[in-house]
This record gives C-alpha cells, structure tokens and sequence, in this order.
C-alpha cells in the first residue's frame, strides 16, 4: 500500500508490529525496525481513512491495539438510519457516531412524545425501551457528532426543520449531497454561498422541482447552482422537459457529468451533441447510495466510465443510455453500456 509516495507492507502477527519473525538463526541481525507509536497510527489512520469498509478489515488483523485503537473506529463511517418504522437507542448511536468521518443516511424515525416521556423516567429499563430518536432531532443529533460529513443522502422523506438546517450550514467537509430540493429550497431560498455547499462536488435533486414556467424563482436556483464553485456533476429525478432543465446548465463548462433517471425517450436527441449528457436506467437510490459508500462503485462511476468511453471512441459518441444490471462482484467484470438503439457496447 503507497503512502505519499512510499511504499509499506505488515505482516499480520498476533501480539503486534514489535514480533520479530525469525527467518534465520544467525543471532547478529540488527532487530526488526519499529515506527514510533505516534508516526505508526498516522499512517495507519491514513491508510484506513482512504480505504473502503471491507478493505479496513485487514488492519485489523496487524496488532490489537491497531484494531482498538487506530483503524476500527473508521468501521463506522456510514451511517444508516432505517428507511421507515425503525430506531436507534440514543446512547448507542452517539458513542459509535462520536468518530464517524463521511456519511450518513435517511433518518425516517418518529415518535416524539415517548421520546419526551423516556428524558423525563427515572426507570431505566423503561429509558430503554423509549428511546428511539424522534425524526426531527435524528438529523440534528448524527450531525452533530459527524461534523466532518463529505457524503450526505438526505431520502425524500427526511424531516428538514430549522434545527436541522442549522446543523447542515456547519457542514464545513460536504462534497456529495443527495436531497430533495424541495426539502432544501423551499419556502424560501438556501443561500448559496452558505459554507455547506461550497465545497460540494456532485448534487442530486430527488425531486421534480424544476417549472420552466416558474421564472422569477426557477432563474434564482439555477443561478445558485451554476454559481456553487466545486460542484462538477449534476443528477435529476425530474419527469418532464428534461431538453429544457439541460439547457438551464448547457454553457456551464465546468460540469463534467449530467446524470438524468427518468424515461426520457426520444426528445434525449436534441441534446445527442452534449457528451456529458447520460441517462442511467431508473435505479434504487438507496441501495446504490449504500453500495457507493461501501465500495465506491454507484451511478457515478458508471456515468463517469460512460462518458470516457464515448471521449475515447470505445462506445458510441451517440449513445447516451448507460445501464449497469446489478450484479455479484463476481460478475462485475462482465457489465455492459446500453446504446440509445439498444445494442450493447462492451
């Protein structure tokens, strides 16, 4: 594994780095070099702060105190809240939350008044079993203690409240952001210059918000995206009069990918021109939020190695339908591009 440029490799021993296999038995060998305690957990905090969930599972394996001390807190740098009718115990969350470095999912939980009851019983069995988050502080409460969020999926359900918005303009490390842009823009206009955003890379709007009819305030949000200073890809849930939203975004060079999910048929021709313009066949978004923050591989990636191939003349400059059936890792290497006539590019 390379670390600013050097290259290391552990042996995985059970009593930790300071074992010394014995390869010989000649006694005058200088011992087995040992990174300082300090200098050892930066690199191992590096190195598991760059990987994927499965891939920190190996850390572990290295020493003991490696696992308890520096590597399996970034185990938890996905948060996942049930989708509906679920919960989570209050003081579970928050002590495994405390470290989380990047993301979060939907928190579609309820039930305030027990929640208010449970603050106020000295029974602590009963604390217990009253203790889900209610919706509307699930997001405040994880924010909180996730501060450095880069990867946030806000679900068409998720309860915004002004506590809640409060907690998102202290997001200073945002750079993925899926949220409904009714939940984010009305009633009335998000700041566009406000810090969260700022550093924001890719934005998906779950909804169909876009009204080419609505002038006055349709103008000020689509000038507030094309002004937001990082933001390289764009992804639409919209259902109609997709020509026109692209066209609201057309002369801004700096996209690098509009990702559209919705059929579109054969109006998408007007804009065949446009080779950051793809279509991804309608997909679950949680699962594939899940997926891309697990093991990097979502609609993102496919978009991204959709419109390489088309720059580098492998796929059809003409196609924009790319479609990814879901399948075992096993099977990945065997994905296929689908054309806009439907024939498959390998």
């Amino acid at each position: 594994m390379a670390i600013a440029g050097s290259a290391f490799s552990v042996l995985p021993m059970c009593d930790g780095l300071e074992t010394v296999s014995t390869l010989t038995s000649s006694s005058h060998l200088p011992p087995q070099p040992r990174f300082p305690p300090e200098l050892e957990r930066i690199i191992f905090e590096i190195a598991a702060s760059r990987c994927f969930p499965k891939e920190i599972l190996t850390f572990m394996l290295v020493a003991w105190r490696v696992k308890t001390w520096y590597v399996e807190p970034f185990l938890y740098g996905i948060v996942a809240f049930p989708e509906q009718g679920g919960f989570i115990p209050i003081d579970i969350l928050v002590e495994k939350v405390a470290s989380v470095q990047y993301v979060f999912w939907n928190p579609v939980l309820s039930n305030q008044e027990k929640w208010e009851d449970s603050n106020e019983s000295t029974d602590s069995n009963e604390s217990e079993e009253l203790s889900p988050i209610p919706e509307d502080l699930a997001l405040s409460v994880t924010l909180h203690f996730c501060s450095g969020v880069t990867n946030l999926f806000l679900g068409a359900n998720t309860c915004i409240v002004p506590k809640g918005m409060k907690i998102l303009h202290e997001l200073r490390y945002l750079q993925r952001l899926t949220i409904s842009s009714s939940s984010l823009f009305l009633p009335e206009a998000v700041d566009f210059d406000a810090p969260f955003l700022r550093g924001v890379t890719h934005l998906e709007l779950l909804d169909d918000y876009f009204d080419v009819e609505n002038e006055p305030q349709d103008r000020k949000f689509v000038a507030g995206i094309n002004q937001m200073p990082q933001l390289t890809h764009l992804a639409f849930n919209v259902k109609g009069g997709i020509p026109e939203v692209h066209d609201l975004f057309y002369m801004n060079k700096r996209f690098e990918c509009f990702v559209f999910f919705e059929p579109i048929g054969g109006r998408i021709r007007i804009h065949m021109e446009d080779i950051r313009f793809v279509y991804v066949y309608p997909i679950s978004h949680r699962e594939d939020w899940l997926r891309g923050a697990s093991e990097g591989r979502d609609y993102w990636t496919l978009a991204e190695e959709f419109i390489a191939g088309k720059r580098a003349n492998v796929i059809d400059r003409n196609s924009y339908f790319a479609s990814r059936p879901v399948l075992s890792q096993a099977e990945s290497d065997s994905e296929a591009y689908v054309s806009s006539d439907g024939s498959d590019e390998e």
